[in-house]
């Protein structure tokens, strides 16, 4: 017995792939602006002195990745702390990124984001 496809589900399964492909970039992308937002605003926060490395930040999105990060000339030192500063922000200080990637209740955060937007319409 063999089986086809008629053009019509061929046509809704292409649709399909296009939109699960256009989701796919929003949800990561919206995801990474959680992250981006998390990072200013959940301690450890990005510390912020004359405000080079809070404008250097850049959210990409390519194929299965989204990243955050910054592109001052100081970001590592500063997110590393290798220069043991003494932070002036309230509640800013080292590892602002790395913080939010082992948290538990922000990984879930970003994991519902990337789910609710990569719902699929039933209609499609």
């Amino acid at each position: 017995m063999k089986v086809t496809t008629t053009n019509t589900v061929d046509d809704g399964i292409a649709r399909l792939k296009i939109e699960m492909a256009k989701k796919q970039k929003e949800a990561l992308l919206a995801a990474a602006n959680a992250l981006a937002d998390d990072i200013k605003n959940v301690e450890p926060k990005l510390p912020v002195d004359s405000g080079e490395l809070r404008d250097s930040e850049q959210i990409r999105v390519k194929g299965d990745n989204a990243v955050v990060g910054y592109t001052a000339p100081h970001a590592v030192q500063v997110h590393e702390n290798i220069n043991a500063v003494n932070w002036t922000l309230a509640g800013s200080g080292p590892y602002f990124i790395q913080s939010k990637m082992v948290n538990q209740g922000l990984q879930e955060k970003y994991a519902k984001i990337v789910q609710n937007i990569m719902k699929v319409n039933k209609g499609v």
